[in-house]
């Protein structure tokens, strides 16, 4: 099972949890895969935060390759997308495909 860590905690999410949440909200949280720039890839999920009316770190994972029993054979690089488009659709297909930043500030 894949889990995320939390910024600014201690405590972790599984994939299935977060991708309930997405579902829940309806497209509050949004993923990426990244490249970790040393070892592997990453996934980063933000989350919308209606407070403060923006996007900001919610959690990420790491994937070095292996970690899915499913997929023992996929590249770091396939894992994170395969868990970050997965995210992204659990919201729905009008929400999947989203940019991360949806709006600008206005000129003043």
């Amino acid at each position: 099972m894949i889990h995320y860590g939390l910024y600014g905690q201690q405590h972790c999410i599984s994939h299935d949890e977060l991708c309930g949440l997405n579902k829940e909200t309806g497209g509050d949280y949004i993923a990426r895969a990244e490249n970790s720039g040393c070892e592997g890839f990453y996934t980063e999920v933000a989350r919308w935060s209606h407070q403060q009316d923006r996007w900001e770190k919610f959690c990420f994972t790491k994937f070095l390759g292996g970690e899915d029993t499913d997929h023992p054979d996929w590249t770091p690089k396939e894992l994170a997308e395969h868990y970050a488009a997965a995210v992204n659709n659990a919201a729905g297909p009008e929400q999947a495909h989203l940019p991360l930043i949806h709006k600008l500030p206005t000129a003043t």
